[in-house]
């Protein structure tokens, strides 16, 4: 499986995401489109990145890991370091994700991605759940940790098992890039299923995205652009730019949405 994505790289940020949808255009001819997934950005900086994922955990910061951010931001790798191992001796994940990230970088210790996948395991153990969807990325896209396809479905079904959403439609545009690129096609049915639960929860917009894509482009399923009207109908009323694309392509007036359910049915 080959997905196009698009990530900004920058050597003082750790290889933790913050989950954005990178949409590479289409050609215009819909069963040309290339595989791509649901790809996250790096954001520039990375204990912003950190906090931002572990951000409901942020009001229960040990007071050793004030002293890490201190001594961060004056340069001192050593004793922010050292900071953080008291931290996470005490059981914190926010302090475990800032170690993870120190072995991934090269921060004060020499890089080791073992050990970084270690210190994020702990972390996601300890109580930083949200990690595992950036775990799952992170193994799947290869460099600079292992590239496991296996370990990554592990955290993508982690994260599904706890309700996350994202990894829902995560886990469902990679199955989709490997059927466009003629692997594992059966699992059509399994990336529509996470999709309709992304759907039925709230992740309606995105979701809707993906399931008019299965039937505008017959991946896994005969190109039926009528059943893909609901959805482009959907994510057209709520402002999403490519489905508006779509919807003008297929049905110049508009008029045709007027005619069907903007709710897709799951």
């Amino acid at each position: 499986m080959t997905c196009n994505q698009t990530v900004i790289h920058n050597d003082h940020t750790p290889t933790i995401f913050v989950s954005t949808i990178r949409r590479i255009p289409h050609s215009k001819s819909m069963n040309l489109s290339p595989p791509r997934c649901y790809a996250p950005a790096r954001v520039r900086s990375g204990v912003f990145a950190l906090l931002l994922l572990l951000a409901p955990l942020a009001h229960a910061l040990h007071p050793a890991e004030r002293v890490a951010h201190q001594a961060m931001e004056s340069g001192d790798w050593a004793a922010a370091r050292s900071a953080f191992v008291e931290a996470a001796q005490a059981g914190s994940p926010t302090a475990m994700a800032h170690l993870g990230w120190f072995h991934e970088a090269g921060h004060g210790v020499e890089v080791s991605h073992p050990l970084a996948v270690i210190w994020y395991t702990q972390a996601i153990a300890a109580g930083g759940e949200p990690l595992a969807l950036q775990l799952a990325w992170l193994h799947l896209r290869g460099a600079p940790l292992v590239r496991s396809r296996e370990l990554a479905e592990h955290w993508f079904y982690y994260a599904i098992a706890r309700g996350d959403l994202e990894a829902h439609i995560a886990l469902a545009s990679v199955l989709i890039a490997d059927a466009q690129g003629g692997i594992a096609v059966e699992r059509i049915a399994e990336a529509r299923q996470l999709l309709q639960v992304a759907l039925q929860e709230g992740e309606r917009v995105l979701a809707s995205y993906f399931l008019a894509r299965l039937h505008l482009e017959g991946i896994g399923t005969p190109v039926d652009r009528q059943a893909a009207l609901p959805y482009l109908c959907f994510g057209s009323e709520r402002g999403d730019v490519q489905m508006q694309a779509w919807l003008a392509q297929f049905y110049p007036s508009h008029v045709a949405c007027g005619e069907v359910s903007t709710a897709p049915a799951p």
